[in-house]
């Protein structure tokens, strides 16, 4: 009897319309990115944390055949050009017609990314693999802070929602898109949707689920409670939405999809009312970046986090803003670290000074200079590296990732990592890779938000946010947008209710 035959694609990049920077083919290409084709898909997954790990893992287990095509990565930054978009759709729909005829299709997506010309990317993607492969199942996951949108929905089978933030169910995501894909394929089932968008933008720093407390993980137990054993409801998605993409299907939304359309819809209706009443508790003031310093500076133990959260590049930020580096420089603060900045003119400088030498630098603040100039300094190269490593923490864990060529200075008292690409340090590899004894430090200001808590959590005595210019603020009162509709929550008064919602057209 011949095998299931399953092509599996990637392609995931979350778009900050605010940061100044435009995503290019080189950005999947190189660090902070990745770009696999054929079996190198395979390669690069097989056992680690990620989605398509676990595509990888059911199909195996299963006895498909697993197709690899495209797994295409990109750190989180500005829309992509227009040809960016159209070479990497190109690319997947090539890969499919090349693979022949197939029983079914797992795709692993972000569900907040832009281009040029497209606010819906990710639905004009599927909706052109359905239409090439034609009526077989077609399984996508999608980040927790996707933008859902109807065309997403009429063009896929059944989409798939992370569960948590940090983000350390990757490949628990895919296992489960692929066992509905299995339910399709070997016991002919199918699923309804009902898909319930909600007139609110949520920061997400309050949407974490590794403290097992706060809003999220109480809406996460309320989807949960709806798909045990035996139920009707086979997937509910609870979606922050991404604030920070400035289109009309920016939103938070629920998703639901059942063995029925009535069983659907009452189910999102209900996880909807409970999301809107919530709403509130996902908003909070984060102090600016002077008090948190002062209340990391007078906390106990070492050492201590400074999260520079509104310039973390995981929610598109920039990576090199300037006001925590400036505040350490001038303070001489000893045992500090600051980092990771992007700039890549400061760490070819300092691979032409090398090891050991001094030279002055003018650091950070070349993006976005109105958000802080570069800090001039002068400091001794301590480390060279080519930024390669393999993650170690929660959060695809046993993945091959890179900042891109990077160097470690000493200005002063206080410790600067600089790199060529944009990166989060959501894993200690980062900064060990940096040459960086990080546990030994008082403390430690990170180009980060929330998923650095999977992997540095349990191992640091405190973790204080900071509230400083960025690309990506918590408080959204200022973000200038000009086409998210209003009105909206927290920006405007606005009334919902359960019985406002139109069904469209994916039910």
């Amino acid at each position: 009897m011949p095998r299931e035959r399953v092509a599996l694609v990637g392609l995931s990049q979350e778009s900050n319309s605010f940061t100044g920077l435009l995503t290019a083919m080189r950005h999947f290409a190189g660090s902070s990115g990745h770009l696999y084709a054929g079996e190198e898909v395979l390669g690069a997954n097989r056992g680690t944390n990620t989605v398509i790990g676990g595509f990888v893992a059911v199909a195996e287990e299963r006895g498909w055949e697993p197709v690899p095509v495209v797994d295409a990565y990109a750190c989180p930054g500005g829309p992509l050009e227009r040809a960016a978009y159209e070479e990497l759709k190109a690319r997947v729909l090539a890969g499919l017609r090349a693979a022949g005829p197939l029983d079914g299709v797992l795709v692993s997506l972000h569900g907040a990314m832009l281009a040029e010309g497209y606010d819906d990317p990710e639905g004009d993607l599927l909706a052109a693999v359905r239409g090439l492969v034609g009526d077989v199942p077609v399984v996508a996951v999608l980040d927790l802070h996707a933008n859902v949108t109807h065309e997403m929905v009429a063009a896929a089978s059944v989409l798939v929602a992370y569960k948590t933030y940090p983000h350390v169910d990757l490949a628990e995501s895919g296992r489960r898109a692929a066992e509905l894909l299995s339910r399709q394929l070997e016991g002919g089932e199918r699923f309804h949707a009902a898909l319930v968008p909600l007139p609110m933008l949520l920061p997400s720093i309050n949407m974490r689920t590794i403290e097992g407390r706060g809003p999220m993980v109480d809406m996460q137990a309320e989807g949960k409670a709806l798909t045990g054993d035996g139920s009707r409801v086979v997937e509910v998605g609870v979606y922050g939405g991404f604030p920070f993409a400035d289109v009309p299907v920016s939103r938070a939304s629920v998703l639901v999809y059942a063995v029925s359309r009535e069983e659907a819809r009452a189910a999102a209706l209900r996880v909807a009312a409970r999301y809107w009443a919530e709403r509130r508790r996902f908003l909070g003031a984060t102090p600016p970046a002077h008090e948190a310093l002062q209340a990391a500076l007078a906390a106990p133990g070492r050492p201590v986090v400074i999260a520079d959260v509104a310039d973390n590049p995981a929610s598109g930020g920039a990576g090199d803003t300037t006001t925590l580096l400036r505040l350490l420089v001038e303070r001489d603060e000893p045992e500090s670290f600051v980092g990771v900045i992007y700039d890549p003119e400061t760490v070819a400088r300092a691979f032409g000074v090398g090891v050991g030498g001094e030279a002055r630098f003018r650091v950070g603040g070349k993006v976005n200079p109105e958000l802080g100039a570069p800090v001039e300094l002068r400091a001794e190269v301590l480390t060279l590296t080519d930024g390669g490593y393999v993650v170690r923490g929660p959060m695809l864990r046993g993945s091959r990732a890179s900042i891109g060529r990077a160097c470690l200075l000493r200005a002063g008292s206080v410790l600067v990592g600089v790199a060529e690409g944009r990166a989060s340090v959501n894993d200690p590899a980062i900064l060990e890779t940096l040459g960086v004894d990080w546990r030994s430090l008082r403390l430690l200001a990170l180009k980060v938000k929330g998923h650095f808590r999977a992997a540095f959590g349990g191992e640091v005595a405190a973790i204080f946010d900071a509230e400083a210019p960025g690309a990506a603020p918590t408080d959204l009162a200022g973000v200038p947008y000009r086409r998210v509709p209003r009105p909206v929550f927290p920006l405007d008064d606005v009334e919902w209710s359960p019985q406002d919602h139109r069904w469209g057209e994916e039910a």
